[in-house]
């Protein structure tokens, strides 16, 4: 909110100086134009030398997040993955076991029926 109403100042007295130094109620020296040039370009360079510090912590602390929710991720799919293979292990069992427990009772009805 205060770059916007500091943007929008800024452009505001600009316009203000731009239009009196077009009517010729102001007269710019040469000197100051250069100063405040000097000024605005030094102002420039310090902002984008803040906004490549903000983006490099902007950067950092997204990492700093990123890292533990990235290895919580992993270990839930490894987890899942785990579970899915339980499931299939277990389903292999309960088959096995049933095919067993057939395979006994017609071992033991062909006994009966050969006794």
């Amino acid at each position: 909110m205060r770059t916007i109403i500091g943007t929008n100042a800024a452009s505001l007295i600009l316009i203000t100086i731009s239009a009196l130094a077009i009517q010729g109620m102001i007269a710019l020296d040469e000197k100051v134009l250069t100063v405040l040039k000097i000024f605005g370009s030094f102002y420039l360079l310090y902002y984008a030398n803040r906004l490549k510090e903000i983006e490099k912590q902007f950067i950092q602390s997204e990492k700093s997040v990123e890292h533990p929710i990235t290895e919580k991720m992993m270990l839930e799919k490894q987890l899942l993955e785990l579970q899915e293979r339980f499931n299939r292990l277990e389903q292999q069992y309960t088959a096995a076991a049933t095919k067993q427990h057939q395979a006994e009772i017609e071992l033991a009805m062909l006994k009966a029926k050969h006794k």
